[in-house]
């Protein structure tokens, strides 16, 4: 499915999955790391995964190596990632963080306008508009304050959560904004599954027995 669908991220949620079924002992952790290097070397030299691993390859070997226009190549490279990592980089690199707006934020929906000239930087494409995902633009919007306020929130949902909710966290705020069904339906899966093993642990504790 994952090959047809031709998706990265299903293929980094499926290791984080895998990864957080494994109890970290000495054994485990050793046994976990020549099976991600025979994986690695299975990726490197064969056509297994299709696009979705040959995407993945070329990406990292294009972060690894010396490039003086990051953002421009990116976007000839693979406009999907482009779409998701340049947005950040230029807020990192552009960003005055001696201005109140940082820490404040440029108002609502200011990001589409900033970083749609960044994702369509051409003449003709002008008229598209880019919603950026939380990071960076709800930074933006509301800045780092707001946004703070925001992820320490969303991080009471995920304490405690293993290795795969908390990357699907990180890949939910670098592909979602705030006001998107998208964001708030995996905040409410988080949520449901926080209050049902509160319940759980409640009912263990007072012996009360589960349907």
């Amino acid at each position: 499915m994952l090959t047809s669908f031709k998706s990265s991220i299903g293929f980094i949620l499926l290791g984080l999955l895998i990864m957080s079924q494994i109890t970290f002992s000495k054994t485990y952790f050793q046994l976990t790391i020549i099976i991600i290097a025979f994986a690695l070397l299975i990726f490197s030299f064969t056509d297994i995964g299709g696009k979705s691993i040959e995407r993945i390859k070329d990406v990292l070997v294009f972060i690894v190596s010396d490039t003086s226009n990051f953002v421009e190549e990116l976007r000839y490279l693979d406009s999907s990632v482009h779409a998701r990592v340049a947005p950040t980089f230029v807020y990192l690199t552009e960003t005055d963080w001696l201005s109140y707006k940082t820490y404040f934020g440029h108002g609502a929906s200011a990001s589409e306008a900033y970083f749609s000239k960044v994702i369509y930087p051409e003449k003709w494409n002008t008229h598209m508009v880019f919603r950026p995902p939380f990071v960076p633009g709800f930074l933006y919007d509301y800045g780092f304050f707001g946004a703070t306020l925001v992820l320490i929130f969303l991080y009471d949902c995920i304490k405690g959560k293993g290795l795969f909710f908390k990357g699907v966290f990180i890949i939910l705020i670098i592909n979602a904004n705030f006001n998107t069904q998208l964001f708030w339906f995996v905040v409410t899966l988080l949520s449901i599954s926080k209050i049902t093993q509160a319940n759980l642990k409640r009912s263990n504790a007072l012996n009360i027995p589960t349907i």
